[in-house]
């Protein structure tokens, strides 16, 4: 299986790669001889197609785009089902029992494939949580097709993340994904999320998918072991290096903290840094590991790092709010507290303390007074 999952990663960086044997690998194909038995299966679907006479007569793609997708509902008019695999989609087309062949991802994972073998370049649009085949006609506009619906040629919806192949397959394993998580099969959801950022992490929505899966089923070893496997293919991917060192934090074992400090560091070191959401928290996660060092300068530029990419998070204003008050700059953290509270006014009892303790370390003989009504509304529903 190893094999072939490289076999895949390496074919998705290139362009014009198999969109059929890319699906059957995505599919769970375990070996090389399956994997050859159902490529001659489609092969000769596409062969069986080639033959009819409108497919033969069409004179230009759209046509014969349209041909093809008349004979696959022709041959099997109940084609919805909860199938998403390529493998299963494909069965249930050769199949001479009645059976109705696959989902919205096994439709046009399987119409996209056809299509390529015709010549005809077809890439897929995601939109609400569907997938339709998408065709650029010659004067550049898009249609779009619903693959679910027998009068769907054209009249698919284009309001969605249009995707090349690669992305495509991608999010194939996505589906994958969830579907094995619906049926509380964590392993093999693993397996397909692996292998989806191993492709191109950037490129994946779901980069966080493996530590997601640390927090539920998953040992933290496994998880540990996954993203250092995708780091060594795309170093410089900021997702992957983040998710790593947090992955670590959870493991927690021995200088598990040293590498995760290095980690986020080099997160922050990559290109893409400041356009990811992910930024302000690495800043705030580096930002404690020197609190814990007593490092409290160093803490205090990521605090005000992170504030900088998300100025109205109220925690990072609390995290400045303390790393300052242990700096002596009390009046400073005041103001950061204030301004926590002032995002975050309900539930923000840390920062209202925080204000009495600065106050008091600035003031040995303030008045506390307007401070305890606060302190017991927030006592009743603390937010830590």
């Amino acid at each position: 299986m190893a094999n072939l999952e490289d076999k895949l990663v390496s074919m998705c960086q290139q362009d014009g790669f198999d969109l059929a044997e890319a699906f059957f690998i995505a599919s769970g194909i375990r070996d090389e001889r399956e994997l050859a038995s159902y490529m001659q299966k489609f092969e000769g679907l596409c062969s069986t197609i080639s033959e009819d006479p409108k497919v033969k007569s069409a004179s230009n793609k759209v046509e014969k785009a349209k041909a093809i997708f008349d004979w696959l509902w022709e041959s099997k008019p109940d084609r919805y089902n909860s199938c998403n695999k390529l493998t299963d989609a494909l069965d249930n087309q050769l199949s001479k029992e009645k059976k109705s062949v696959g989902d919205c991802g096994g439709l046009t994972s399987l119409y996209n494939s056809i299509c390529q073998r015709f010549g005809i370049s077809v890439l897929s649009v995601h939109a609400a949580e569907h997938i339709y085949s998408v065709l650029t006609m010659d004067d550049g506009n898009l249609l779009v097709i619903e693959n679910t619906n027998k009068d769907g040629f054209g009249n698919g919806s284009d309001r969605g993340l249009i995707q090349n192949n690669k992305q495509f397959v991608q999010a194939f394993l996505d589906n994958l994904s969830h579907r094995y998580q619906s049926e509380n099969d964590n392993e093999r959801a693993f397996i397909q999320d692996k292998l989806a950022l191993k492709i191109d992490p950037d490129e994946s929505w779901r980069v966080d998918s493996l530590k997601s899966a640390g927090d539920s089923k998953v040992s933290w070893d496994t998880v540990v072991d996954a993203y250092r496997e995708i780091l060594e293919m795309h170093p410089n991917s900021f997702g992957v290096l983040f998710y790593l060192a947090r992955s670590l934090e959870h493991r927690n074992k021995e200088w598990d903290t040293f590498e995760a400090m290095k980690l986020y560091k080099r997160a922050l070191d990559t290109e893409e840094a400041d356009t990811k959401p992910e930024a302000s928290l690495t800043h705030n996660c580096l930002g404690l590991k020197y609190v814990k060092m007593k490092k409290y300068s160093l803490a205090q530029m990521h605090f005000q790092k992170s504030i900088k990419l998300e100025p109205d998070n109220d925690f990072s204003w609390q995290l400045l709010g303390e790393v300052l008050a242990k700096r002596g700059k009390y009046h400073e953290a005041i103001k950061a507290y204030e301004q926590s509270l002032k995002l975050e006014p309900d539930g923000n009892c840390l920062a209202t303390f925080g204000i009495g303790d600065a106050k008091r370390a600035q003031d040995a003989t303030a008045n506390y007074a307007d401070l305890c009504p606060k302190f017991l509304r927030l006592a009743v529903n603390p937010r830590f």
